[in-house]
């Protein structure tokens, strides 16, 4: 009976080891050498609302320095932290900066004693123990520095707390300022500020720069006597300067360029919709560029930086696909026929997957800090090298192209041009680092200066895109489709003159029939009322007049009814056994596959494929 008793205890005890345990006993292993001797000892958490000074839960010192606090029930998961009786004297980091609540979780401890060390206190930094000092000396500060401004070191060495009065940076005779930091460690990091987080200095531009770094055992003291300080991020519009503000109409231009060229009639077209896309793409990556620029968006949302590195994987393939579609509009591919050519940008997704369920601060600390650089040079040079794979294919599409229109072949030419020259900034940066790394000179800031010039040229694509669409519309509302050689074998038929129902003048009648079938003008796919009457050499309003009364058909029946039969013509010629219907109703006037359909249907009664299968019996 007592040997069945204790296997149930026993096995009561592994099942539930949290009720197993009478108490549990938090063992301070060690605390730091300069901890007052006269100071108590506090346990602070969960259990008793962070009371900072709660006698409860105060340790009792032991013999060997050791400090010792028993819980008399058994306890659930809590955090918690140790102080000297006040938040003021919390325990801090191996610095003395501030770190997050300890946790204590009972399902994963399988003991009742909880060992804790104690690395420092916040106000008691100074105290850590140091191997040296050095001294530092600043020798330039940014014109825009405030006269009465004081300058303060901050970093490791003091718990990274901005405003140190032990760490005022002194004023020389020569315009210098010189401190004096402390060495707790090999590696030393700081940066020089105006006596709070806002005011700390920055890169030119005005964004976060890295901490300064140094090594003791390898960086020589001189380095400490000849810093520069390039800009304060507090005194810096870095939204509003010049480059900034040429990435922001960009990315504005580029999203009206979406609306624009989705308002065409022929807005469901294969092409429009994929140079929508496109133009979306690049205009979203500008405006979260911008978003790095700007210290308090990137502070919020750190994440955004993350953004832009997906057009190397989206502009080529897009791009392509694109220039497929004027080739092959009158037959859209489906997306599940090219959607493989789309797994690199997954694949960025799945790395960048750790970076993006990341906290915002653990995020931002990094990228400043430059802990992700060669993480980011590795995944942005693969996508700029499958660019340049999609650029290279996209410059063979366009040559294949060369016959179209010249206007649209410079358009498409143009981008081509634009892209090449951004896909050549982003990859020789790696030459300039390479040639840096090599000869021993830091070729950072000449890379960051040619990929920023990178996405300017990318800004200028999208102004590129808005100058066509002003001058060429046209470009963006019919298909490109490569041109038909002129028939030699025989003479087009005119179409057929049209009868009016009421001469309502016939000499005026009878000479606009003779002008439209001698001139042909309807083989201009942009002709308008405006056009036709400066032929005529008549007013606009009594032209109309004329085709409303005379023909009973207003100004686009009246021209695509000659259209038609111009179409009609070639058919009967035998010419669309040579090229596409489609190619054909462009070459007689039309600007669109629908238009066509619509006007055939109109004029005939039938649709076009009906007319031939009944001209083929």
């Amino acid at each position: 009976m007592k040997r069945f008793l204790s296997n149930c205890i026993f096995l009561f005890s592994c099942c539930f080891p949290t009720l197993a345990v009478a108490q549990l006993t938090v063992l301070l292993d060690k605390v730091p050498v300069y901890t007052p001797a006269t100071d108590s000892l506090y346990l602070v958490g969960s259990f008793n609302n962070w009371q900072p000074r709660d006698s409860n839960f105060r340790f009792q010192p032991l013999a060997d320095g050791r400090w010792i606090y028993h819980f008399l029930t058994p306890m659930p998961d809590f955090d918690y932290k140790i102080t000297r009786g006040s938040w003021k004297s919390v325990e801090g980091g191996r610095f003395g900066q501030a770190i997050n609540n300890h946790f204590y979780q009972s399902a994963k401890v399988f003991s009742d004693t909880l060992r804790v060390q104690v690395l420092s206190w916040e106000d008691l930094k100074d105290q850590i123990p140091f191997v040296d000092t050095l001294p530092v000396r600043v020798v330039a500060i940014p014109e825009n520095t405030p006269v009465d401004a004081s300058l303060y070191l901050v970093g490791s060495f003091n718990g990274w707390s901005p405003g140190d009065k032990k760490y005022q940076l002194k004023r020389q005779p020569d315009g210098s300022f010189v401190a004096t930091m402390p060495i707790r460690s090999s590696l030393t990091e700081f940066k020089i500020c105006r006596g709070s987080w806002a005011a700390i200095e920055s890169n030119k531009n005005g964004l976060s720069r890295p901490n300064r770094q140094f090594v003791y055992e390898l960086d020589h003291a001189a380095e400490l006597q000849n810093l520069r300080i390039a800009n304060w991020e507090d005194l810096t519009n870095s939204l509003f300067n010049g480059y900034n503000l040429v990435l922001l109409l960009a990315a504005i231009q580029g999203l009206l360029l979406v609306v624009v060229i989705n308002s065409f009639k022929d807005r469901h077209r294969q092409a429009n919709r994929i140079l929508s896309a496109l133009i979306l793409v690049v205009a979203l990556v500008l405006l979260a560029r911008l978003a790095a620029f700007n210290r308090e968006v990137f502070q919020q949302f750190p994440k955004l930086t993350l953004i832009p590195d997906l057009i190397y994987f989206l502009y080529g393939p897009l791009f392509w696909w694109y220039l497929r579609a004027l080739r092959e509009d009158e037959e859209e591919e489906p997306f599940a026929a090219i959607a493989w050519r789309f797994l690199p940008l997954l694949l960025a997704l799945l790395v960048y997957a750790p970076l993006i369920i990341r906290d915002n601060f653990t995020l931002m600390l990094e990228i400043v800090n430059l802990k992700l650089g060669h993480f980011f040079a590795l995944t942005a040079g693969a996508g700029a090298l499958y660019s340049l794979y999609y650029w290279f294919k996209c410059s063979r599409l366009i040559r294949q192209l060369a016959e179209i229109d010249p206007a649209k072949n410079k358009f498409l030419q143009t981008l081509l041009l634009l892209q090449g020259g951004a896909l050549g900034l982003w990859l020789a940066t790696y030459v300039v680092v390479g040639i840096g790394w090599w000869m021993s000179f830091d070729g950072g800031l000449v890379a960051a200066k040619m990929v920023d010039l990178a996405w300017l040229v990318l800004a200028i694509a999208v102004f590129t895109m808005g100058y066509f669409m002003i001058l060429q519309p046209q470009i963006f509302r019919h298909p490109l489709e490569t041109a038909s050689p002129a028939p030699v074998a025989a003479t087009p038929r005119l179409p057929r003159p049209i009868k009016p129902s009421a001469a309502l003048n016939a000499s005026e009648v009878a000479a606009l029939e003779a002008l439209v079938i001698r001139e042909q003008p309807y083989l201009n796919p942009g002709l308008s009322l405006a056009d036709l009457a400066e032929l005529a050499q008549v007013p606009a309003h009594h032209l109309s007049k004329l085709i409303n009364e005379g023909f009973q058909k207003n100004f686009f029946d009246f021209i695509n009814t000659y259209r038609v039969e111009a179409f009609r013509a070639r058919i009967e010629q035998g010419d669309h056994h040579q090229h596409t219907i489609l190619s054909l109703a462009l070459e007689v006037g039309f600007n669109s596959k629908t238009a066509f359909n619509r006007a055939f249907k109109k004029h005939l009664g039938i649709t076009p494929r009906e007319y031939l299968k009944n001209f083929e019996a």
